[in-house]
């Protein structure tokens, strides 16, 4: 059953294709709202990130580098 989620989850990522990735470096007083909110001015990236970072919850730490991915 794991390894049938891993592959329904590569193939939902490869449907997904951003058009560009960029790295942040989580700040001190960050967190994933915040992200969201820079980069997509909304909170559906929270769910984005989460999933292209393998993240299992909502915890990031000051330090992390994060891929966020972009449309355009």
């Amino acid at each position: 059953e794991e390894k049938k989620r891993k592959e329904a989850e590569e193939k939902k990522k490869q449907e997904e294709k951003p058009v560009r990735v960029v790295q942040h470096t989580v700040g001190p007083e960050e967190n994933l709202y915040r992200i969201s909110m820079k980069y997509y001015q909304n909170r559906s990236g929270e769910e984005k990130i989460k999933a292209y970072n393998h993240l299992k919850g909502n915890s990031v730490y000051s330090g992390q580098v994060l891929n966020i991915p972009l449309e355009n």
